[in-house]
């Protein structure tokens, strides 16, 4: 009598899953074949490329909501329940046109962070949103921290762009829950030829939407861009925006931000940052038949 297994209970070893193997093939930046292409779930990727929304340095002035100099005091700070791990592979944006590999976050698991529930404090037609925003560390005397100029990209397709960060929309039922998980985020690192292009960075404030005073870098080669601005290292910061019904966004002090995130390279190559497992995406296993 065959038997069915529960995909859900299935283990690794069931299925005879060899994970240093799994390793190789997934570190590997040759291109994807066809048994590979078999092993990787790309069913995600397959989807219309137009829910994959990106900010960069390009679309930093883009515009979506009315800027507030108003800030809402809520009192009421979020936290990062379950974290992306500190190193991570980071991929070019060409690298990810065919499969996006999202931020990588420890045994599997989802970015999960706890929000306060601020249904209260709102009127008819408000709305919250969070506010996602990629920032160099803070390393410097003068503790400007600035829009990272690598692009993140999040596959959302009700995400939005404003003022070079992403806002994702914060339902009643996520605040119902205390908690929001967000688990398509994407960290993207730009080129030489392109980092040479920039000439500015924006100034980041959790007080203002709007970039309003940007830092000159000056004439400098890629590699003194990257290693003077430590463009190696990312940092995510999350915050609450209250938007009401005339579509004017209001910054709340509700907010919080990760560890600073490294990149690495990939296995086999000389490590940036200290070396560290990064981001695999095992195979989907599906129902087995055994006699």
């Amino acid at each position: 009598m065959a038997m069915i297994y529960d995909p859900n209970k299935i283990s690794a070893e069931d299925v005879g899953f060899d994970e240093k193997k799994w390793e190789a093939l997934i570190n590997s930046d040759e291109v994807i074949n066809e048994s590979l292409s078999q092993l990787i779930d790309t069913s995600n990727d397959d989807i219309d490329r137009t829910d994959i929304v990106k900010s960069s340095v390009n679309n930093s002035k883009k515009s979506t909501f009315i800027n507030s100099d108003i800030l809402i005091h809520v009192g009421r700070p979020m936290t990062i329940l379950i974290g992306p791990s500190s190193n991570q592979r980071v991929r070019y944006e060409n690298e990810c046109e065919k499969i996006l590999r999202y931020l990588s976050i420890p045994n599997t698991r989802t970015m999960t962070i706890a929000i306060p529930d601020l249904r209260p404090m709102l009127t008819v037609g408000d709305c919250v949103w969070m506010r996602i925003t990629r920032t160099t560390i803070n390393h410097r005397k003068d503790n400007l921290i600035f829009y990272h100029p690598y692009p993140t990209w999040i596959k959302d397709k009700n995400a939005r762009i404003h003022n070079g960060s992403i806002f994702i929309q914060i339902s009643d039922k996520d605040m119902e829950n205390r908690f929001i998980e967000i688990d398509t985020l994407a960290l993207i690192r730009l080129k030489q030829d392109d980092l040479a292009k920039i000439n500015t960075l924006a100034i980041f404030s959790q007080t203002q939407l709007l970039c309003s005073y940007t830092h000159s870098i000056g004439p400098a080669t890629p590699k003194h861009i990257r290693d003077e601005y430590k463009l190696r290292q990312s940092i995510l910061n999350f915050q609450l925006v209250r938007v009401d019904l005339n579509n004017i966004a209001f910054l709340t002090d509700s907010c919080c931000h990760t560890e600073p995130i490294n990149e690495i390279e990939a296995s086999g190559k000389q490590p940036i940052m200290k070396s560290d497992r990064e981001h695999r995406t095992r195979p989907k296993i599906y129902k087995k038949l055994k006699s």
